[in-house]
């Protein structure tokens, strides 16, 4: 009998850690593991001159969560975790703002760089790192010429629209990158980018 209960136990217990092993990965997923690995660098290249720059974070708490999922109709929006928002001055006046995104790509996680300027549109975008695909100079500046100067509404619309269409996986996980990078920017920091 003791036997019996000894197995049980194991048995019970080899089910609970299956069942742990395979939530924890799932969790992964939905924490964001956005950070700039060299933030002085990027600044450097998004906004030469700068005289100084400061440091936001914040947490995807529900809240945002919500609001950013909101904004993105027919997807879902399970990041969670801290970001950072640099904040950057010349000469005591905004700049603009440098704020990192990591994104599902096909061979892994993608990360990219965005640089937003004071009115909360694209100015600038880099990868930081890409896993699988190059992109070529040629396409990267034929998508600038795209995302630059758009907030989160025109990109939503440019997003949705037929020029979405044909895009490859990488170019429009580009696009929804911008889109997430500023409403995650708005939904985390609106109140202190307002009172910037």
């Amino acid at each position: 009998m003791r036997a019996i209960n000894t197995f049980r136990d194991k048995a019970s217990g080899t089910v609970l850690l299956s069942i742990f092993l395979l939530a924890v990965p799932l969790q992964a997923w939905a924490i964001a593991y956005c950070a700039v690995r060299e933030p002085v660098r990027a600044i450097q290249e998004f906004y030469p001159g700068y005289t100084s720059y400061l440091t936001l974070h914040g947490t995807i708490d529900e809240q945002a969560r919500l609001q950013v999922e909101e904004q993105l109709p027919s997807r879902v929006f399970r990041e969670s975790g801290n970001h950072s928002l640099y904040v950057v001055y010349r000469d005591d006046k905004l700049a603009g703002f440098v704020h990192a995104r990591t994104e599902k790509g096909r061979y892994g996680l993608d990360e990219i760089i965005w640089a937003i300027a004071p009115n909360l549109t694209i100015n600038d975008f880099e990868y930081q790192r890409s896993r699988g695909f190059t992109m070529s100079a040629l396409d990267q500046a034929r998508y600038k010429d795209i995302l630059v100067g758009k907030d989160s509404d025109a990109l939503l619309n440019l997003f949705q629209g037929p020029s979405k269409e044909g895009l490859p996986e990488e170019q429009a996980q580009l696009f929804e990158s911008g889109i997430k990078a500023l409403l995650v920017s708005q939904a985390i920091w609106g109140n202190d980018i307002a009172g910037l």
